[in-house]
């Protein structure tokens, strides 16, 4: 039976917090499950995993999981895997279809067309299919590393560089959420470790993917090296909080939902 039970994104941003997991160099008893965003917090808070690498949006809209120290996918502005293709200009756009997958880039979608350009459109959610999305609304929200290298429609935003055009912040897309009866001390030290291994072999992550995906193997080592950012520290804690503002503002969550945070022991090996 597994010490710990994990959950993960299945996206290559997230493959060098769980690529240690595969490695054989990572101790025995842990088992570690992807699954799209939008499903992993509901894992968590049902028992299925002790931990996830979870939608920064689950932080927000009901208390009872904590945010374990050090640790994000997030991006400093542009994020490249995160964006919104149209048929029409950006500021012309009426309907927009969600990616099923997604609840931080959807929130993220909302905030950014109302805040920044003044539109509310109609929203669909629907599954990841840029032609079906595409025929039904004027844009479509995809997340993850479909369409991550290639334009898919005229027009494209990167929600990342709006949200940073918008607020002067970073945007923290998912962390790692666990219950507050979990060992989250012990899972802290786990996922550290994990994470500590993966950005010491960025490049042979980078090319095992290029390998199996067939992606431009110097396109995806820029993707992890320059567009991704690991840490969790005070920056991003003040991005979440801003985040957690707006999508009050927009009735996205309710108020009075405390960002939970695990603070590491010292010497413990994680910090913020």
């Amino acid at each position: 039976m597994s010490a710990f039970r994990l959950g993960a994104v299945p996206y290559l941003n997230g493959r060098p917090l769980v690529a240690w997991f595969d490695a054989l160099e990572c101790p025995d008893g842990v088992e570690v499950a992807l699954a799209p965003p939008s499903q992993l917090a509901a894992a968590v808070r049902a028992g299925q995993f002790d931990a996830a690498l979870a939608s920064s949006f689950e932080m927000l809209r009901a208390p009872g999981l904590v945010a374990l120290p050090g640790i994000s996918i997030s991006a400093r502005a542009e994020v490249m895997s995160v964006r919104l293709f149209s048929k029409v200009p950006i500021a012309h756009v009426r309907t927009v279809a969600l990616d099923a997958s997604s609840l931080s880039s959807a929130a993220l979608t909302r905030i950014v067309l109302s805040d920044a350009y003044g539109l509310d459109p109609a929203y669909v959610t629907m599954a990841p299919d840029i032609g079906a999305m595409l025929e039904r609304c004027d844009a479509a929200l995809l997340i993850g590393d479909l369409r991550l290298f290639e334009d898919a429609a005229p027009h494209m935003l990167d929600l990342g560089r709006a949200w940073h055009d918008l607020t002067g912040l970073p945007f923290v897309y998912a962390a790692w959420l666990a219950r507050e009866d979990a060992d989250r001390q012990a899972l802290g030290r786990l996922v550290q470790s994990a994470k500590d291994w993966g950005v010491r072999h960025l490049d042979r992550i980078a090319s095992e993917w290029s390998a199996a995906t067939g992606l431009p193997g110097d396109r995806v080592r820029r993707y992890l090296s320059d567009i991704m950012w690991y840490d969790l520290v005070p920056e991003h804690w003040s991005a979440l909080a801003e985040f957690q503002r707006r999508c009050i503002a927009h009735g996205l969550v309710p108020e009075g939902v405390a960002l939970n945070r695990c603070r590491a022991l010292v010497g413990d090996g994680a910090h913020e």
